[in-house]
């Protein structure tokens, strides 16, 4: 599996850092579509060098007390269409049948968490499709408001960029090198 994964320049996040939790929503039912749309056999991936990326905001973090948990990471194309399907707002979804920057195994959906994976205020939850999810949104507790900015700025010191309107989503910032991936997971065996 890991040789298939490295011909596609994709790894396992958990392979660069054991440290980094895990929510991955369209696994389960909890989350804006209220439907499983990521199989069983999903796995948490991204480019090489994105979680390389992502492995020092994570080490970064854990000097100061907290740790990343990751929501959604790669995202098979054919995904992409059933959240434009539904949503239709490009400020949170890409319009189809453009692929998502997800597509190219190049962007991360993440959260703050404490050491020990405790959620933390963050003032809203993932895929809040609201005024309040937007990173410039200043009418939250000051905790939540400490907690964006620390994110957003581990993530943007470590080569990510943020967008103005979801908090939790970053870009590597050398996403156009990448190619729009469609690996669905199939028959992956762990």
């Amino acid at each position: 599996m890991h040789d298939l994964l490295a011909s596609l320049g994709l790894v396992e996040i958990s392979r660069i850092n054991h440290n980094i939790k895990f929510d991955i929503r369209y696994k389960t039912s909890n989350n804006f579509t209220k439907e499983i749309l990521y199989p069983d056999e999903y796995i948490c991936l991204l480019r090489t060098d994105t979680a390389k990326k992502l492995d020092k905001a994570q080490n970064d973090l854990e000097r100061t007390g907290y740790g990343l948990k990751i929501f959604d990471a790669y995202r098979p194309y054919p995904i992409q269409k059933k959240l434009w399907e539904i949503v239709k707002d490009e400020r949170y979804v890409m319009k189809w049948p453009n692929p998502s920057v997800h597509n190219r195994g190049a962007s991360v959906d993440l959260t703050l968490v404490l050491l020990d994976g405790k959620d933390i205020d963050m003032g809203t939850d993932f895929d809040d499709f609201s005024k309040k999810s937007s990173i410039n949104y200043v009418n939250l507790p000051k905790e939540a408001i400490f907690h964006r900015n620390l994110l957003s700025g581990i993530m943007i010191k470590n080569g990510f960029l943020p967008i103005h309107t979801e908090w939790w989503h970053f870009n590597d910032s050398d996403y156009s090198r990448y190619d729009v991936l469609d690996y669905n997971f199939s028959g992956l065996q762990k």
